[in-house]
C-alpha cells in the first residue's frame, strides 16, 4: 500500500494522507476513525453500533454504520479498512501513523531505561521532549457527539489516561531541567 495515514488526535482531530488533509464530513466517521486507530484492533459491528448509536435498534444501527463505512471509504485511501460481515478494522498494512501511539511509545521507551522514572537519563530527556512536543491539546479536543454517550465516556477516559501521563512526563523534564539549572 502506497499512501500514508496520519491520525492526530492529541489536540483538534486531524486527519491526513501522504501529508494533504482528509476531509470527513461525519462526525461519526472520524470517531469511528480515531476508536479503530486508538484501540488498535478490529471490533464486532455490534459492539461499534452500540458504541455510536447506542439509541438506535439493530437494524436502524447496522444502516448507520454502512453509511459511516461508505463515507470513511470514500475519504480514505483503497485498502485502509478491514470490514467483513462481522468485524471492522483497520488495515495493518496502511502504514498508519497516530499521535497517541507514539506519544506512548517514546514514555515507554523510556521507562525501559532501567532506571527509577523519577530520575530522567538524557537519552529520557530526548524522549520525554519528543513525547510532549506531539501533544497539541487534549485528546479529540473540540470534539464531541451529541448522542454516542459510550463514545464519549471512551474519550472521556483515554483524556483522561494521556493528561495523566503527559503530566508525569512534564514533571520528570522540569525535574531534569532543574538539576541541570536549566531553569528557561
Amino acid at each position: 500500500m502506497g499512501s500514508r495515514l496520519g491520525l492526530h488526535l492529541l489536540g483538534p482531530p486531524r486527519v491526513e494522507c501522504d501529508g494533504a488533509p482528509v476531509d470527513l464530513d461525519r462526525r461519526k466517521a472520524l470517531a469511528l476513525l480515531a476508536y479503530l486507530a486508538v484501540t488498535g484492533h478490529p471490533h464486532r459491528r455490534d459492539a461499534l453500533v452500540n458504541l455510536l448509536w447506542p439509541d438506535f435498534d439493530t437494524s436502524r444501527g447496522r444502516a448507520a454504520l454502512r453509511r459511516t463505512l461508505y463515507a470513511l471509504r470514500q475519504a480514505l485511501p483503497d485498502g485502509c479498512l478491514d470490514a467483513d460481515r462481522d468485524e471492522i478494522g483497520l488495515n495493518p498494512e496502511i502504514g498508519l501513523w497516530l499521535d497517541v501511539d507514539q506519544f506512548r511509545q517514546h514514555l515507554a521507551e523510556c521507562e525501559a531505561h532501567g532506571h527509577p522514572v523519577a530520575q530522567p537519563c538524557p537519552a529520557c530527556v530526548e524522549l520525554l521532549t519528543a513525547a510532549v512536543a506531539l501533544v497539541q491539546g487534549e485528546f479529540l479536543s473540540g470534539f464531541g457527539l451529541k448522542d454516542a454517550f459510550n463514545f464519549d465516556d471512551w474519550q472521556l477516559f483515554q483524556a483522561e489516561e494521556l493528561r495523566q501521563a503527559l503530566s508525569g512526563a512534564l514533571e520528570r523534564l522540569a525535574r531534569w531541567h532543574a538539576s541541570q539549572r536549566e531553569f528557561e
